[in-house]
């Protein structure tokens, strides 16, 4: 099986691998698992772009939630949820699970001091990687009075396709 070009010679292990095992391995792989292995190099950040651009063509919706805290929900097409929260509030939690009614989330809360610029950069490398487009945007205008300048800026940026919005 042929090697995928121009990395034969990678100390990168999944990069030794030939490209359908390659694939194959990506396949399996949660948005949460997808984003952690693209930001081990850049090499790998271009095959699970290529991959999600090719394989998951439209597997992947994005909502985007500032509420209590904020949040980025990544749905997929199968019904499984997750959710990754930046709060100011708690420590890295690597994966909780929640049930809401029929609803299964997966959920990694991130420690963080500026929720919003961190929530702003989650939410377009998701974008960049998984090849989605924010289809729900909601923000409660109390919660960061601070950062609604921000907010606004983001999305003026990120939002340029029809899509529902809360506010």
């Amino acid at each position: 099986m042929p090697i995928h070009p121009n990395i034969k010679y990678s100390k990168f292990p999944l990069l030794q691998l030939p490209s359908k095992t390659i694939q194959n391995v990506l396949s399996i792989l949660s948005p949460f698992e997808l984003i952690d292995v693209s930001k081990s190099s850049t090499r790998v950040k271009r095959i699970v772009k290529e991959f999600t651009r090719t394989q998951r063509k439209g597997c992947y919706t994005l909502s985007v939630v500032a509420n209590i805290v904020a949040s980025v929900f990544i749905e997929k097409k199968d019904g499984r949820l997750y959710e990754q929260k930046y709060d100011p509030r708690t420590y890295y939690s690597p994966h909780d699970m929640t049930i809401y009614g029929d609803t299964e989330i997966k959920i990694r809360s991130i420690y963080s001091n500026d929720p919003v610029n961190e929530w702003i950069i989650c939410a377009e490398y998701y974008m960049d990687i998984l090849n989605c487009q924010i289809n729900f945007f909601r923000l409660n205008l109390d919660t960061f009075q601070e950062h609604n300048q921000t907010i606004k800026h983001m999305m003026d940026m990120l939002l340029e396709t029809p899509f529902q919005k809360s506010i």
